[in-house]
């Protein structure tokens, strides 16, 4: 594990850095640019303000995934996402999840742990594949992970027809709720080395359409989620024992209260709502002109979330264009969120 650089050395790499900067002159004015984000704010206050800005930007990245990938290739996902043809065809599924490797070395894990290989061809590129399901059967956009993540489609096994994705990944730092139902301290949580290795984030538990809605397919890969398959694929590639699972659900208090969680006391405790919030989302253009703005205003601190390595290479800060945003919208003025509901 890479040690974070001393208050010195970053002190040094900043200076380091800009001494090799050419020096610009600003040509973002800050009330101009303020302006530019009431704007795009203005246009999403109605009765479901929230959620018409969520869907606009989900509009774009759709926009974004359909130039992205070859017409024939949306279509052959779109054609193997299952489908019943009876009622009673959900009987006869056996899913299994199937994790995405660079490598292409393909391992299917049946519902019981059984393990094979996945024997693919030319048109089984499965990572675009779990990408383009992401994008298109969410409607929450997909701003990736930081850090480790796994990913696995989930599908029939006999059918080879999809029922959803899951991604886990490093799991969130600061969660009061779930630190005060664990017990330990925020400290103790996310320290290097600490706690927070022997847990995961479920960022992407969603299933296709209409296994999710019609079979409540969205509890299955909440339950796979938790499974050995799942914690063992996780200890195999990072060598940490899991032991918790964290999510959100975003739109608990916009579907009448209502989860996919919901009803699985056993396996998740719901925690209520967390306290903090998820910064505006801005459009790809506006998000440019943020990130000029913070480069020429705030040197250190776009150093410090963009320019910045690890020993090991990584961006030094994690999550760094959320966490640009969200420290760009508070220096604006703009610090307001949206509120999430806590699950491990």
């Amino acid at each position: 594990m890479s040690r974070k650089p001393t208050p010195k050395q970053m002190e040094e790499m900043f200076d380091e850095w800009l001494s090799n900067q050419i020096k610009i002159k600003p040509t973002i004015k800050t009330e101009a640019l303020k302006a530019k984000i009431k704007k795009e704010l203005k246009q999403f206050q109605s009765d479901e303000g929230i959620k018409e800005y969520a869907l606009h930007h989900k509009w774009l990245e759709v926009k974004e995934v359909v130039k992205k990938y070859p017409k024939e290739e949306l279509k052959e996902v779109y054609n193997r996402i299952w489908v019943p043809k009876g009622i009673s065809d959900y009987r006869r599924l056996q899913p299994e999840l199937i994790e995405i490797r660079d490598d292409l070395n393909y391992q299917g894990i049946g519902f019981f742990g059984e393990r094979y290989p996945v024997y693919t061809n030319e048109r089984d590129n499965l990572s675009d594949h779990w990408n383009i399901l992401r994008a298109l059967i969410s409607s929450q956009t997909h701003d990736g992970t930081f850090g480790r993540s796994i990913r696995f489609i989930v599908r029939d096994r006999i059918s080879q027809k999809y029922l959803g994705v899951i991604c886990v990944s490093n799991d969130m730092l600061a969660l009061k709720k779930r630190d005060d139902a664990i017990g330990i301290t925020n400290k103790e949580w996310s320290k290097v080395g600490g706690l927070s290795k022997y847990s995961v984030n479920a960022s992407s538990l969603i299933p296709t359409q209409p296994f999710g809605r019609r079979y409540f397919g969205g509890k299955l890969l909440a339950l796979l989620c938790l499974s050995n398959v799942v914690c063992d694929a996780w200890e195999r590639r990072y060598e940490d024992k899991l032991v918790a699972v964290t999510t959100t659900s975003l739109w608990r208090n916009i579907k009448g209260n209502v989860s996919q969680y919901d009803q699985m006391e056993g396996y998740w405790e719901n925690l209520g709502e967390t306290t903090g919030s998820s910064p505006l989302k801005p459009s790809e253009p506006l998000y440019r002109l943020m990130r000029q703005w913070m480069r020429e205003n705030y040197e250190y601190d776009y150093w410090f979330h963009f320019v910045a390595k690890a020993e090991d290479g990584k961006n030094l800060q994690r999550d760094n264009k959320n966490r640009a945003i969200n420290f760009c919208t508070k220096e604006l003025g703009f610090d307001k969120g949206i509120e999430q509901s806590i699950s491990v």
